[in-house]
């Protein structure tokens, strides 16, 4: 992230926060890039003072553990759902071909059989 983006990203947030009547308050860490100088109506920022990380550390533990178990569940269901899809699909393609070889095979003995009589 760079300032410049961030500035710009602010500057669209407060718009639409003003267009919401809406007035919020971003609570941001004291990385360079948060550094701006655009007036603001409707977003106050509160930066952070810098060496603040090991305090408010566990606090991102619980947030960030949380949105990690919701991520693993859901790919662990969408892998569940992909390999279980891809099973159905050998399945099928097993007994499909298993019976157009059988179908092969006993129109090929018709044929031999009425080719020897």
């Amino acid at each position: 992230m760079t300032s410049s983006i961030f500035g710009e990203w602010l500057v669209n947030f407060d718009k639409k926060m003003r267009n919401q009547a809406r007035k919020v308050l971003l609570v941001l860490d004291n990385a360079t890039c948060h550094a701006h100088g655009a007036q603001l109506r409707n977003v106050k920022l509160l930066i952070l003072p810098p060496n603040t990380t090991s305090k408010l550390q566990p606090l991102d533990h619980g947030v960030i553990k949380c949105f990690k178990w919701n991520i693993d569940s859901t790919l662990c269901d969408t892998s569940l759902h992909v390999w279980m899809d891809a099973k159905v699909l050998v399945n099928f393609q097993r007994k499909f071909l298993s019976q157009m070889l059988l179908t092969g095979l006993k129109s090929l003995e018709k044929n031999r059989s009425r080719s020897y009589q």
